[in-house]
């Protein structure tokens, strides 16, 4: 369990320096345990035999194409989103999570350079590497905009002009945009994550079962659709580093500005 660096790392692991014929001195790792426990995720719908007959394309084929993708739609959503109770536990809600607070004065529903710079510096550094952004697209304008105060004049940091594509990162960093993010100015529509550190387990990947008796009396068949999967962050706690007070992390999020 890695929640400090003030004295040791991994979790209990530490180095001694030892003068020649010195004995050697003992550290061990504390250990955790992360307990996946499947949830399940279901789709249920039902068609009428004469549509099925009459349809000029496979309806069969057309909702075996419609819900898998439905599913993991809302599989990602509550990777991001989820609560726990019944389902994932997301991002948002990791024990893990920083939240990097909004600038003194700053208005409401919107992402100033100092946020950016603020919520870069909270990543874990050794997730830097791996890490993405992921905005909600509402907050594109405001991150397209954004621009740095050099003395009493400035510039913009992230487009000149409008001849180029639109950022597709920040600090080198991809970014993503998603509908599943939380709405302009909410916590959550801003996130920098390490995604290596969320664990998913996908105990019955997507089956499929479809069936006339259920609905026989209507003349109709039925199809139910199911996924057995969970995940969670894996680490307990934001990382105390070895010198400062601000914590780390590789789950950072923007807090409200309202």
């Amino acid at each position: 369990m890695d929640t400090t660096h003030a004295t040791n790392v991994y979790g209990g692991v530490r180095g001694y320096w030892t003068p020649e014929s010195g004995s050697y001195t003992s550290s061990e790792p504390s250990f955790g345990r992360v307990q996946l426990t499947a949830k399940k995720l279901t789709g249920y719908t039902s068609a009428a035999n004469e549509l099925l007959a009459d349809a000029a394309i496979s309806l069969e084929a057309l909702l075996l194409r419609l819900f898998p993708a439905a599913l993991a739609y809302f599989e990602d959503d509550a990777f991001i989103n989820g609560v726990g109770a019944g389902q994932p536990v997301g991002i948002i809600n990791a024990d893990a999570l920083v939240t990097v607070a909004k600038e003194t004065g700053q208005a409401a529903t919107t992402i100033v350079t100092e946020n950016i710079d603020k919520m870069y510096s909270r990543m874990l550094p050794s997730s830097r590497g791996r890490a993405v952004w992921l905005a909600h697209p509402d907050a594109l304008p405001q991150i397209v905009s954004m621009s740095r105060s050099v003395g009493t004049g400035g510039s913009a940091v992230m487009m000149n002009n409008m001849a180029g594509a639109a950022p597709a990162a920040i600090y080198g960093r991809p970014l993503i945009l998603s509908e599943k993010c939380q709405t302009l100015g909410t916590a959550g529509d801003l996130f920098f994550v390490d995604f290596g550190y969320y664990v998913i387990g996908d105990r019955q990947s997507l089956s499929m079962a479809a069936s006339p008796h259920v609905r026989f009396q209507n003349d109709e068949t039925v199809w139910r659709f199911t996924q057995r999967v969970d995940g969670r962050p894996w680490l307990e706690s934001a990382l105390t580093p070895r010198n400062g007070s601000n914590t780390l992390s590789p789950f950072v999020n923007l807090a409200t500005r309202s």
